[in-house]
């Protein structure tokens, strides 16, 4: 990380990752650009299985990808569903990388050329921020087919892969003649041995600059229940083409906000689908002096995944700073992670206070970046979200309303990208949040005596 985002990055209390288990190995040099580079690998193998691939990735969508024995598996036969690593990206600069990863397939019964899995590189959203390319960045397709085949964007290969066991990708960038050359390598996966290589020249520089994501693009599977694809274990990154910011990890306390009224402070920590790993404690912290004190503990809530605090005899006549710390007893040793911000004093001195009011939520502007910006400008003592935080297609995907467990995290992941844009007006003010109809997913609730909306022709006014 660059000296000035680390220092951002604790200024503003960014989620701290990785403390005990580093995605990193050791340091290499670019033959090339003689610069030092550091390799970068997945850690999934640290974590125990869960419905959450950690707070370096980003799922499209989040009900569809989950940790199992060590791997990132996308759950689901359908398209485009992609797993970007938040906190790699690919810079500007015209110089060389690598990226490999062990792929499994597991979906065996439709081995067709339509079916792919491999690399999204150089992914972009249409604005110039990792979130929005995280959730809607397109980018250079790369790697292994149903048939057999290595692809790189629309050049494929001959068939070189059985229908079984798993295989390594091994994809490398190089710069000839002002362009990107990519060669894309199949490996036995237990023995090593080459199975086939497929080369493309003439790539441009930018089409290789943004995020990098996984990727699984599967024909629509017709079974009622969700049928896993594919599995991923050992990612790994490197070059001097990589930049590695921590600050860009997002969880496992996504953000926080609070209420204080009549001396009570509640204040709701909402967290990734993390629940699941045994002996988790999650606590509210204050600071005293140069140390923190535990002021209390809470428990998650298995659907929502938010730990609630209250606290009565607050003394709001000052500001105290807090943090949310987050124990989680992963594989060989327990992680720590902190959110951090302030509990603001009651302005006792002003016959007005100021509201920073908001309602209307679309993805449109995702994430909204210049909005925390200018609303801090104007220091409101108060936010107040009046309602559709977000809409029924907001990230893409449209909804999913059934199995219960699936549909908590589908709704989840609109949530949080409404905290992931706007966790920065009320992180150090209380904040009012109070739902309207796209909130309950239903557009001008009008009732009907709870009649049950007709969705054959889709979720907008047909169905109000």
């Amino acid at each position: 990380m660059r000296r000035r985002k680390a220092v951002k990055a604790i200024a503003l209390g960014a989620v701290t990752p990785g403390l005990f288990f580093p995605d990193t190995k050791e340091n290499k040099r670019d033959a090339v650009a003689g610069r030092q580079y550091t390799t970068f690998e997945s850690p999934w193998s640290q974590w125990p299985d869960m419905p959450w691939v950690g707070p370096e990735f980003w799922g499209n969508r989040l009900q569809d990808w989950r940790i199992e024995a060590g791997r990132a598996v996308c759950v689901v036969t359908d398209r485009n569903r992609t797993l970007h690593w938040l906190t790699c990206q690919l810079s500007k600069e015209a110089v060389a990388f690598e990226t490999s990863v062990v792929l499994e397939w597991l979906n065996t019964d439709d081995r067709s050329a339509g079916n792919r899995a491999g690399f999204l590189l150089g992914a972009k959203g249409k604005f110039d921020d990792y979130r929005s390319a995280a959730v809607f960045g397109e980018g250079f397709h790369a790697g292994a087919d149903g048939a057999g085949r290595l692809y790189l964007g629309d050049a494929y290969g001959e068939r070189i892969l059985g229908p079984g066991g798993k295989i390594r990708l091994v994809l490398r960038a190089v710069i000839e003649g002002g362009a990107y050359t990519l060669r894309l390598t199949g490996e036995s996966a237990d023995s090593g041995k080459t199975l086939g290589e497929l080369v493309a020249p003439g790539i441009p520089l930018d089409a290789l600059q943004g995020t990098i994501a996984l990727r699984s693009d599967f024909q629509p599977s017709e079974n009622s229940r969700p049928t896993p694809s594919v599995a991923f274990e050992r990612w790994t990154l490197s070059g001097a083409k990589v930049i590695h910011d921590t600050a860009h990890s997002f969880g496992p306390v996504c953000f926080a906000h609070y209420t204080l009224n009549r001396k009570v402070l509640k204040l709701t920590a909402q967290l990734a689908p993390v629940e699941s790993i045994g002996g988790y404690k999650v606590a509210l912290q204050l600071r005293e002096g140069n140390g923190w004190r535990t002021l209390k503990e809470s428990s998650i809530d298995p659907l929502g995944r938010t730990a609630h605090f209250r606290v009565d005899g607050w003394l709001y006549q000052r500001t105290v700073s807090y943090r949310i710390r987050v124990e989680l007893p992963l594989k060989g040793a327990v992680a720590e992670y902190f959110y951090e911000g302030e509990i603001a004093r009651e302005p006792l001195e002003n016959r007005r206070v100021k509201m920073a009011v908001f309602s209307c939520n679309c993805d449109y502007g995702f994430p909204d970046s210049d909005v925390p910006r200018h609303v801090g400008k104007h220091k409101p003592n108060l936010a107040v979200f009046l309602g559709d935080q977000f809409y029924e297609s907001t990230g893409g995907f449209r909804i999913e309303t059934s199995p219960p467990d699936r549909a908590c995290l589908d709704y989840l992941r609109k949530w949080y990208m409404f905290g992931w844009s706007y966790r920065d007006i009320f992180r150090n003010i209380p904040s009012v949040c109070i739902p309207d109809d796209h909130d309950v997913y239903h557009g001008n609730v009008w009732g009907e005596g709870g009649k049950k909306a007709p969705t054959d022709g889709g979720w907008g006014y047909e169905a109000q």
